[in-house]
C-alpha cells in the first residue's frame, strides 16, 4: 500500500499530512481583541457574508457504498456565529498504530475546544469547508485492513457521512473545489494513478486523469472551478515540475495534456487567482539551507519576476495570503551545516512585491514551524477576517517530539497555544470557520 505526505519545504513521507479554494458564505469573523489591522481577502477565496438558518440534519450514512462506486452528500445549512474559530485534527497513536482520530473546533474568545467526532483509527486531509459549515475528511481504519473512507461533517456534530471507500490503495490526496461542488483526490490502481472527482450532488465518480504509477503526481489545490495544480512525486528531493489540469478537455486526460507550469526543482507554490508564487528554497533530506528565492508569475505561465532572494536564509513555505500579501517560513538547518545562521526562522509577512517584509514569529532552538499542510485555501492558514493566522510548530528534544497549534495576530505580537501533543500522536491544521 502507498500513501503520500507532502509537507512543504520537507518533500514526500508516509501518511499525507496536503487544497481546497472555496466561495465562502460565512460573515466575518469578530469576538476577540487582537493588535492588527484587517487586509482585503484574496477574491475567490474568501467569505460574502449571507443570512443562514440551521436545519436539522437529515438521515445519513457511514457504511461505504458499493465498490467502485460513491454517494451523494447529504447537506443542510447551519447558522454560525461571529467567533473566531479554528479546526483541527488530533491522532493518538500506540506503538506506532493509530488508535483513534478526533476533529475538534476551538472558539479564540471562549477559550473553549468541542470535540466535533472521534472516528477509530487517524484522520488525514481535513478540511473545512468555503462556508465554514462542514469539515471534508479521510477516515483510516485502526487495523491492517487498508479500508480509508472519504467523509463528511457538519460543524456540530451532526450529519457524519461516507462518501467514498477506498479498500486497498488510501487515499494520497483530496481537496474541494470552489464552488462546493466537487472533491478531486488520488489513488493508485493496478500500477496507474487516477485522479477522480467526485459530484457531491449525485455521487457520480469520474476519471479526470490517468498516470503511470511512475509518473505520479499529488493532488494540490484548485485554481478555480475547471483548473487544478499538481506536483509530482519525487522522493527525499524537491518537485521538478508544477501543472495545472485544464477539466474543460474533458476527462480521461493523461500527463500530456497537462500545463506545465514550472520546470525545474522548487519547495513550494500558491496562488492569488491571477498571480502564481513559486518558492525556489529546497529544503530536502540535508534540511534547509540558503539561498532562498520566491518568484511571481502570471497564473497560468509567463515570465517570472523575483520578489525575494536571499543568500544567507532558505525560504520554506510561501502561501498568498490576501490580494496584496503572502505569507513565509523562513528556515536554516543545521542538520548538514553546524554554523547555519536560524536567527531568521520563523514566520514572515510581505507584500505581494516583495516589500514590507515583517517578522511574526521567532523559532527557538530545535523548533519547525508549519504551515496547513492539507489546504491551500486563504482560511485554511488566516482567519476569516484576515486578522489572524494559525501555525503548527515542532520541537524536538532528544527522541521526543512534541508538536503544538497556536494562532497570532497579522499585526504581530505573541502567538498563543490552544493545542498541543507529543510521545507520537499527531496534530494538524483543519482551518478557520466562525463559532
Amino acid at each position: 500500500m502507498k500513501t503520500y505526505c507532502y509537507a512543504p519545504g520537507h518533500r514526500l513521507f508516509i501518511c499525507f499530512s496536503a487544497c481546497l479554494v472555496l466561495t465562502l458564505l460565512l460573515g466575518a469573523c469578530g469576538g476577540i481583541s487582537l493588535p492588527g489591522q484587517s487586509e482585503t481577502p484574496t477574491p475567490g477565496r474568501t467569505n460574502t457574508p449571507t443570512t443562514v438558518t440551521s436545519v436539522p440534519m437529515p438521515p445519513t450514512q457511514t457504511d461505504c457504498p458499493a465498490g467502485g462506486s460513491a454517494r451523494a452528500a447529504v447537506m443542510a445549512p447551519l447558522a454560525l456565529g461571529n467567533h473566531p474559530t479554528l479546526i483541527y485534527s488530533m491522532n493518538e497513536y500506540q506503538n506506532y498504530q493509530p488508535t483513534f482520530g478526533l476533529l475538534k473546533r476551538y472558539d479564540l474568545t471562549s477559550r473553549h475546544t468541542v470535540e466535533i467526532i472521534k472516528s477509530p483509527g487517524g484522520i488525514t486531509f481535513a478540511q473545512v469547508s468555503a462556508d465554514g459549515q462542514w469539515v471534508l475528511f479521510a477516515a483510516s481504519t485502526p487495523n491492517t485492513s487498508g479500508l480509508t473512507k472519504l467523509q463528511l461533517i457538519r460543524l456540530d456534530g451532526q450529519g457524519l457521512q461516507t462518501l467514498f471507500c477506498s479498500r486497498d490503495i488510501a487515499i494520497q490526496s483530496l481537496q474541494w473545489s470552489p464552488d462546493q461542488k466537487t472533491v478531486a483526490f488520488a489513488i493508485s490502481d493496478n500500477g496507474q494513478e487516477n485522479l477522480s472527482l467526485l459530484t457531491l450532488s449525485t455521487g457520480q465518480l469520474r476519471n479526470a486523469l490517468t498516470a503511470p504509477a511512475s509518473d505520479g503526481f499529488v493532488v494540490r489545490s484548485w485554481l478555480d472551478t475547471t483548473h487544478l495544480f499538481l506536483t509530482d512525486i519525487q522522493h527525499g528531493i524537491p518537485s521538478q515540475r508544477l501543472f495545472l489540469l485544464d477539466l474543460n478537455k474533458g476527462t480521461g486526460q493523461h500527463m500530456s495534456d497537462l500545463t506545465v507550469l514550472v520546470k525545474q526543482p522548487f519547495g513550494d507554490f500558491d496562488s492569488d487567482g491571477t498571480r502564481l508564487y513559486v518558492n525556489y528554497g529546497l529544503c530536502g533530506q540535508g534540511g534547509c539551507n540558503p539561498p532562498g528565492e520566491i518568484t511571481v508569475q502570471p497564473v497560468t505561465g509567463g515570465t517570472q519576476t523575483t520578489i525575494f532572494k536571499s543568500h544567507n536564509y532558505d525560504t520554506a513555505t510561501v502561501r498568498a495570503m490576501t490580494t496584496h500579501s503572502v505569507l513565509v517560513v523562513i528556515r536554516n538547518d543545521r542538520a548538514s551545516n553546524a554554523n547555519a545562521d536560524m536567527s531568521h526562522n520563523g514566520l514572515w509577512k510581505m507584500n505581494s512585491d516583495g516589500t514590507g517584509m515583517t517578522r511574526l514569529t521567532t523559532e527557538a532552538t530545535f523548533q519547525v514551524s508549519k504551515l496547513n499542510e492539507t489546504s491551500q485555501s486563504s482560511w485554511s492558514n488566516v482567519s476569516r477576517d484576515a486578522k489572524l493566522y494559525v501555525l503548527q510548530t515542532l520541537i524536538y528534544q532528544g527522541t521526543v517530539e512534541t508538536i503544538s497549534l497556536a494562532y497570532g495576530s497579522l499585526g504581530g505580537g505573541t502567538p498563543t497555544t490552544f493545542a498541543t501533543a507529543s510521545h507520537g500522536s499527531q496534530l494538524s491544521i483543519g482551518g478557520w470557520t466562525t463559532g
